[in-house]
């Protein structure tokens, strides 16, 4: 029987054995973004990633209707059932289904890491140009 004090626990032994696809929408157009996918490609031994190019948002919406739009988040999305992360939040919950990831995963619910999380991830893709995307 489970205690409230092992639902944390209990909800990421869900994720980790839900062999559910995940659907990665990122910006095709940016080549840090494209190198950021094919890192996590790579290590998508399970296979539960599926990947669309947001910067072709009119095809990839016939598939993600419910998403108002791509272009003006400026941040990866990723839509896992019924669950939509953005940015920070995405690339956490991508790491769950890449078991090399793990460890660092973990830093990612250190304390603060909510917090401090999407600043950062914030400062990447506003600078994204700068440290190596090109249009």
């Amino acid at each position: 029987m489970r205690t409230d004090s092992w639902q944390p626990l209990y909800k990421v032994e869900i994720m980790l054995l839900d062999s559910q696809k995940i659907y990665v929408i990122y910006d095709g157009k940016c080549r840090f973004c494209c190198a950021s996918v094919g890192f996590f490609n790579r290590l998508d031994w399970l296979q539960r990633f599926t990947f669309f190019d947001g910067s072709d948002w009119p095809k990839a919406q016939e598939r993600f209707s419910r998403l108002a739009s791509f272009e003006s988040a400026n941040a990866l999305c990723v839509v896992d059932g019924e669950k939509v992360y953005w940015g920070f939040f995405a690339v956490r919950r991508m790491m769950w289904s890449a078991p090399l990831l793990w460890p660092i995963a973990l830093i990612f619910y250190f304390p603060g890491a909510s917090c401090f999380g999407p600043k950062g991830y914030a400062w990447v893709a506003n600078n994204r140009y700068r440290i190596g995307c090109k249009n």
